[in-house]
């Protein structure tokens, strides 16, 4: 369990948790990062680490997001590889960034194009001291500025993108909008805007992450997980996730699902703030 420190009280609603990630493979190797409804906000403290999208390599150097919503994404984990990533909550970075989510979702960004060199002087920071608690503190307060500075006041938006993430086995999307008290079509135009899908198409991403964030944890067949998630049968779940992955479960290597957005057991709320 990589190392991990969880946010102020502010900032439990959007962060999920801050964690330290070290790599010791003898060798580099290709990781295929599984798409989630989340983020990560990456900043390494050593080089090494490569990312590739559909068949585009870059490297990743001061602070990067990966918000993969579908199709293949890889990571090299290069040997001696340190880093530290601040993974955002469903939908959650908009709240932190000048533009809306929708905007950046689905992509990798270098994050100095949206936080400028406000980031530049954290990293520095960051990587110069090794004492754990004065990294928390730099990333707590700078998240805190940042939220203070690019909250958006529509909070309908966010109550409706939780009860896509949690009901997700059995909401329909005429129902949520009435839930909201709006229209359907503007349901839909304002969270594309807002979150970079449709609701249909986050509904169907949150049920294939929760399904297999089950299946990882439980250790259950996959089509009873399937099944207890919404999915019609066996023929369901395995044509959606190949349009969502862009390959077939068996082609898919589970080795890194560490990396992935919240695919590992969520944190209990507590007010212990350093976890191993």
């Amino acid at each position: 369990m990589p190392w991990s420190f969880f946010p102020e009280a502010p900032l439990h609603a959007f962060v999920e948790r801050i964690w330290e990630g070290r790599v010791s493979y003898p060798e580099a190797e290709w990781k295929l990062l599984i798409p989630g409804s989340g983020s990560e906000v990456i900043l390494p403290l050593s080089d090494g680490l490569t990312y590739r999208v559909d068949g585009s390599v870059d490297h990743i150097r001061l602070v990067h997001l990966l918000g993969i919503n579908g199709g293949s994404c890889f990571m090299r984990e290069d040997a001696g590889l340190q880093f530290l990533s601040i993974r955002f909550r469903t939908g959650s970075l908009r709240h932190f960034v000048p533009c809306g989510y929708g905007d950046v979702s689905g992509s990798c960004v270098d994050m100095r194009e949206l936080w400028g060199s406000d980031i530049e002087t954290i990293a520095d920071r960051i990587r110069e001291s090794g004492n754990r608690e004065i990294r928390a503190e730099l990333l707590n307060a700078f998240l805190l500025r940042k939220l203070e500075q690019h909250r958006k006041p529509d909070g309908w938006l966010d109550r409706a993108n939780a009860q896509l993430y949690y009901g997700h086995a059995d909401l329909r999307i005429e129902a949520l909008a009435g839930r909201m008290g709006v229209s359907r079509r503007h349901l839909e135009r304002s969270f594309g805007s807002a979150f970079g899908l449709s609701p249909k198409s986050h509904l169907c991403l949150c049920r294939m992450q929760q399904t297999i964030r089950d299946k990882v944890l439980s250790g259950r067949g996959w089509l009873e997980v399937a099944l207890d998630h919404g999915y019609y049968d066996q023929a369901h779940f395995l044509h959606s996730f190949r349009d969502l992955m862009g390959r077939g479960l068996a082609e898919c290597d589970w080795s890194a699902i560490e990396m992935s957005h919240f695919y590992n057991r969520s944190r209990t709320r507590s007010s212990k703030l350093f976890v191993q």
